[in-house]
């Protein structure tokens, strides 16, 4: 008993699935336009964020001053 080559897809088209073409496959087109076009959107608004994320802030400064009686100048 020979056995019956499997059907291959013509180039650039997907077989149908045993439960008959998904939803995937008939709007692909319209998943990879949509694709595209959030992708650009993410793209476009990550550039036009801005740089400097915190806002400009002064910290005081504390200085710290220690002196002792206890140091002598050695000789």
């Amino acid at each position: 008993m020979t056995k019956k080559p499997a059907e291959v897809a013509p180039f650039g088209h997907l077989p149908a699935s045993p439960r008959g073409d998904g939803f995937i496959v008939r709007h692909r087109k319209g998943i990879l336009f949509i694709s595209l076009v959030v992708c650009l959107a993410g793209a476009y608004s990550a550039y036009r964020m801005p740089a400097a994320v915190f806002p400009q802030t002064d910290f005081p400064r504390v200085v710290i001053l220690v002196t002792t009686a206890l140091c002598r100048r050695m000789r």
